[in-house]
């Protein structure tokens, strides 16, 4: 949506990015607010972006399924961001975090050699 997630990580404020300062990291694209945000994104790419790539991980978990999670209904857990598709997938991942987190942890770790990162 064009917000600098750096900036979201840093300050827990959602800043407007600039789209001369993009990456794509995990066929997703991220827009930071300057260049110092993108160098930071590019040191450490998943520790700025929506675990999963912003996809929904109650829906990765319980249907296999890659379904888009919404800014609407993200959270910060153990310093990370998920978001969810609506209100229903947050609170199924609220009742039981320490089995949603695990898997999708999984899951990012098996696609890592798939994060390749183009400016």
């Amino acid at each position: 949506e064009g917000f600098c997630p750096v900036t979201l990580f840093d300050t827990r404020k959602w800043r407007r990015a600039d789209v001369r300062w993009g990456v794509v990291h995990r066929d997703r694209t991220y827009l930071f607010a300057g260049p110092d945000e993108q160098r930071r994104f590019l040191e450490n790419p998943d520790r700025y972006a929506p675990m999963l790539s912003g996809y929904d991980p109650v829906r990765y978990v319980e249907q296999g399924q890659l379904v888009d999670g919404r800014r609407q209904h993200g959270v910060w857990f153990r310093n990370q961001m998920f978001l969810f598709a609506d209100e229903g997938s947050l609170e199924r991942f609220w009742k039981n975090p320490d089995v949603v987190v695990p898997r999708v942890e999984q899951a990012m770790r098996a696609t890592a050699g798939d994060g390749m990162l183009r400016r």
